[in-house]
């Protein structure tokens, strides 16, 4: 027999003090947001391979985290397909101030009528 869903889970809020651990796990449920520091000629020129380190300490930039690895995190970005690998990028885990301003979904369970 198939069982329906007694509850489903919302956001209720939003955490900006991410962990790597913490990402890591969320990236399991869909991408997060994150403000960078996407002002420099490393990240506007980006094409391929991962950018390790930026030139710049200004946060100026929204991307959107989609996946990662042990070393970096896939992006991507709303400069068009035509920037870095079709709109992506690999961005190493501790460049462009990435870890700093994350918005991680807080989520609670809500019962289904």
């Amino acid at each position: 027999m198939l069982e329906l869903a007694k509850s489903k889970k919302v956001i209720s809020g939003w955490d900006i003090s991410a962990d790597l651990y913490s990402m890591k796990q969320m990236l399991q449920f869909g991408p997060l947001v994150a403000q960078i520091q996407g002002g420099s000629k490393e990240f506007l020129f980006y094409s391929d391979g991962v950018i390790e380190k930026i030139s710049s300490s200004k946060i100026n930039h929204v991307v959107i985290i989609v996946g990662y690895t042990h070393s970096y995190f896939l992006i991507k970005n709303s400069f068009g397909w035509e920037w870095g690998q079709n709109g992506y990028a690999k961005l190493s885990q501790d460049a462009c101030g990435i870890l700093n301003y994350v918005a991680l979904p807080i989520l609670r369970n809500q019962k289904l009528e």
